[in-house]
């Protein structure tokens, strides 16, 4: 578990959550929201990181086991840990806003379209890199999601790599189909491509895939002037994603551009 560096328990804060952190996406995850969160960019919010390492069974990774594509007994089981015991125990020691984010890669960004299903599912951000439908196609209830979606709003964002299997490279251009015919403002998705292999394709791709998640955080182009974006900005933060901020400076400094503009 990272704590922001200024981690002050008065304060709530989105909470993001990575598979396979015995390899390198928890380091990849928590470094880039730690440099994207400074003050100077202030692209995201500072953020909790918590990794999930999969353990082994007799010599053996549970890896494939926690995040089984085809959701039978195994991955359901994993899905009942993170429901039921991770995130309660994260949201209990530490101050969480109540936005969890799932980063997956591979198995886990296949992994994240069972979650995104459950009723119960605590996430309303997810990043998935080379993503799949493996051995259970579940692209109808997609459909049925992102369209009948009416809670509260979902960021999804998909990062597809030229050099990758074809069958991911096709996986994660269906979904952005999927989308483009059941578009819903509840349910926000991007899917980008990279000139990237299956593993390379994470860095590149986590900055943007951040800045989809955090698509109404410092977002002047969601107001139409300055009156409505002091009215407005602080409650849609909250409602968004659950946090509190003070403006300063440089969340000012376009509108002043434009005055002077003017």
């Amino acid at each position: 578990i990272a704590l922001p560096n200024n981690y002050d328990p008065s304060k709530k804060y989105p909470v993001f959550y990575a598979t396979d952190a015995g390899w390198n996406l928890f380091t990849v995850t928590k470094d880039i929201i730690s440099v994207a969160s400074l003050d100077e960019y202030h692209l995201a919010p500072e953020s909790i990181v918590v990794g999930i390492v999969h353990g082994k069974t007799n010599g053996k990774s549970n890896r494939n086991k926690d995040l089984d594509v085809g959701f039978k007994e195994s991955g359901k089981n994993f899905k009942d840990f993170v429901f039921k015991e991770l995130v309660p125990y994260v949201n209990n020691q530490y101050s969480t806003s109540g936005f969890n984010v799932m980063v997956g890669h591979s198995n886990g960004a296949e992994y994240n379209h069972f979650i995104l299903l459950e009723k119960d599912n605590p996430f309303k951000g997810f990043i998935s890199f080379s993503t799949n439908f493996y051995s259970k196609d579940i692209r109808q209830e997609l459909g049925e999601k992102m369209k009948n979606h009416q809670g509260e709003k979902i960021y999804y964002f998909v990062a597809n790599g030229t050099q990758d299997s074809p069958d991911r490279i096709e996986a994660g251009n269906d979904y952005e189909k999927i989308y483009n015919t059941n578009k819903n403002p509840r349910f926000q998705f991007r899917k980008i491509t990279y000139e990237a292999n299956h593993n390379s394709i994470v860095p590149l791709a986590f900055l943007d895939g951040l800045q989809h998640i955090f698509l109404d955080y410092k977002n002047l182009e969601n107001y139409p002037d300055f009156k409505r974006y002091k009215e407005h900005y602080h409650k849609d933060l909250k409602a968004n994603y659950g946090i509190e901020e003070k403006y300063n400076f440089y969340d000012l400094n376009p509108f002043l551009s434009k005055i002077i503009a003017n």
